[in-house]
């Protein structure tokens, strides 16, 4: 009950279709400027023409997978129905599972709509859709349990619908700008032994390889490139890693649930 509703929520809401154009989009410029870019160069070949436009498009389609889930709980907590649901036969568990399987199957169904574009696409420009690619759309369908977990947990941590979507947005920022200063530490030069750049980098380098461990999006970039290199034992490592992950996130998000309460709490 709970995943059918779910999946007919999204399904049914725009902001769904908003995000899905935004990632076709993306992805045919992506495809443009690499099109144009072998043009100027000269060339008749690219290597894995596909690889990069269908990352971003996955990665516009998960992050609103993300929100939607960081939505989803505390929006219903709010208007009361998360607390019909439990007169039911409805329990933390069930609720989470529910919900996770929900947003999977409109995934699911979104993927569907990437792969035909994609195909148009490559129709279109000429560039051969590797299997690769394709094989890389149906790994991004294991992490997407993950990014779901993720945003359940953040979602019954805050509680307001409000504080859930501002938590989603400064944990993702601060993922971004970790990533980006470790990049540009990396950047610098190092002129000796004694450098200061060096425990610099080093701390960055801790604290990028926790948030590698931490952040949803980094086990879907991990799947994504090694499937695209065809390293299928590197898939299946990250998949399971995802896999107990998801787990993980949705035995504390039922048990954060469960001593928080259904009813809304005053900020």
């Amino acid at each position: 009950m709970i995943a059918s509703r779910e999946c007919q929520a999204l399904l049914r809401a725009p902001t769904g279709y908003v995000a899905l154009v935004l990632a076709l989009l993306g992805a045919g410029w992506l495809v443009d400027n690499q099109l144009e870019g072998a043009r100027a160069a000269g060339l008749l070949v690219l290597d894995r023409p596909f690889q990069v436009p269908m990352f971003g498009a996955i990665l516009i389609t998960s992050v609103f997978l993300a929100v939607s889930a960081v939505v989803s709980v505390a929006r219903e907590r709010e208007r009361g129905t998360l607390e019909v649901l439990f007169y039911g036969p409805v329990d933390e568990i069930a609720y989470v599972v529910g919900k996770l399987l929900g947003q999977m199957a409109a995934y699911v169904a979104s993927v569907g709509v990437l792969l035909v574009a994609f195909l148009l696409l490559s129709l279109a420009s000429g560039f051969i859709l590797s299997a690769t690619t394709l094989l890389g759309l149906l790994v991004s369908i294991g992490t997407a349990g993950e990014v779901v977990a993720f945003g359940l947990l953040l979602s019954v941590l805050a509680g307001r619908l409000r504080s859930a979507v501002l938590l989603f947005f400064g944990i993702a920022t601060l993922f971004v700008s970790i990533a980006v200063a470790y990049s540009v530490a990396l950047l610098v030069p190092v002129e000796g032994p004694t450098s200061p750049i060096l425990p610099v980098r080093n701390a960055l380098a801790a604290i990028n390889a926790l948030v590698s461990w931490i952040s949803p999006f980094a086990y879907l970039e991990r799947a994504l490139s090694a499937a695209a290199l065809g390293a299928w034992g590197g898939v299946a490592t990250t998949l399971s890693e995802a896999m107990v992950y998801t787990l993980a996130a949705l035995v504390a998000a039922a048990f954060i649930l469960r001593r928080r309460g259904v009813r809304p709490r005053e900020e």
